[in-house]
């Protein structure tokens, strides 16, 4: 058997059979409790790991920042959930590899309150450029920098030496 038969001839992805759907098909969608405890991993990327911003025994609402970006790649990391901050440290990862990574552990209430919305003082629309730093620039930097996904980093492209015209057969 060929690349092109076995690439054509089978069937990519899930695909369950009729029968197995069936079990599952009249049942309501249902919410899921929240757990009592959450390990949230300090490093969630490729780059540097977030730093803390929370001590042990500090209340923290759903959506507060708990650990802050740091290094050219990084991410803020956010509470999932309302609870105490029980530990900042190494936890064992749910991996069949065990190795420790870390976190920042949090003992849930079961309450999921939300922290206060990140509500803009001014519309930044209806500004100028110029005068969008004017307003807070410290202030938007700070809500810039927390809110931001992973930042890519600022080294510039490698080039492609083997599509280069210097490359020897």
């Amino acid at each position: 058997m060929g690349l092109r038969e076995l690439l054509n001839g089978v069937r990519w992805g899930v695909h369950p059979h009729d029968d197995h759907k069936r079990p599952a098909a009249d049942v309501p969608l249902r919410v899921m409790p929240l757990p009592a405890r959450l390990c949230v991993p300090l490093l969630q990327h490729v780059g540097a790991p977030a730093l803390p911003v929370v001590a042990v025994g500090e209340r923290v609402l759903r959506g507060q920042l708990i650990a802050a970006a740091q290094g050219n790649v990084s991410a803020p990391v956010h509470a999932p959930s309302s609870g105490v901050i029980s530990a900042i440290g190494e936890v064992t990862a749910p991996h069949p590899s065990g190795l420790p990574f870390s976190a920042i552990t949090i003992e849930l209430d079961g309450k999921d309150e939300a922290g206060e919305p990140l509500t803009p003082q001014v519309d930044p629309f209806s500004l100028a450029p110029a005068e969008v730093s004017q307003h807070y620039p410290s202030e938007l930097r700070m809500r810039a920098s927390s809110a931001s996904a992973a930042r890519p980093s600022r080294r510039p492209p490698r080039r492609n030496w083997a599509s280069s015209s210097r490359c020897i057969p």
